[in-house]
């Protein structure tokens, strides 16, 4: 069986909160007069037998300044940390007697670490695996290793460093 949903929004800010590089790799916090972020957000999920299912999703997301009166000129820049695109999909063998497995990929497109949009981020694509079991009505235990294949890349954390590697 399918399930679909689709979602639209449109969200308007007033001061907010953000950041722009200021001088080489120092970030300076700033609040941006307007703001307004839009997008769509899709997702399928498919049941493929009993115990199997897959799902997808995809986000188209417009993040902008829409005013800044301290500072006009980056006004229709990117807020940062917002990337355009996002894309997750996998697969999921779950058997309640025993435990859920989950085999996952994302994708996250490039963005701006400044709302001043002068660094770029590059895109980027990770993996995981989790396995979750039932401890009792009210508990449950997992493990989950992300980025399995121990990918680098650029985390958007205002110093732009590299992901931490694969982490359990």
């Amino acid at each position: 069986a399918f399930l679909t949903r689709i979602t639209f929004y449109d969200s308007y800010g007033d001061d907010f909160i953000g950041n722009r590089l200021s001088t080489g790799t120092t970030y300076q916090v700033d609040n941006f007069t307007k703001v307004r972020m839009r997008g769509i957000e899709a997702e399928l999920n498919y049941r493929i037998a009993r115990r199997w299912s897959s799902f997808m999703n995809y986000t188209y997301n417009k993040a902008t300044v829409e005013k800044n009166e301290p500072e006009p000129s980056i006004e229709g820049n990117y807020l940062e940390n917002s990337p355009p695109n996002k894309f997750n999909m996998g697969v999921s063998y779950d058997n309640p007697a025993f435990f859920k497995l989950t085999a996952a990929g994302k994708y996250v497109d490039v963005m701006y670490s400044d709302a001043g949009n002068e660094e770029k981020l590059k895109a980027y694509a990770i993996y995981s695996v989790s396995v979750k079991r039932k401890a009792g009505k009210h508990f449950d235990l997992a493990l989950k290793c992300e980025n399995i294949f121990n990918r680098e890349y650029e985390i958007p954390d205002h110093t732009v460093q590299k992901a931490p590697g694969r982490f359990w």
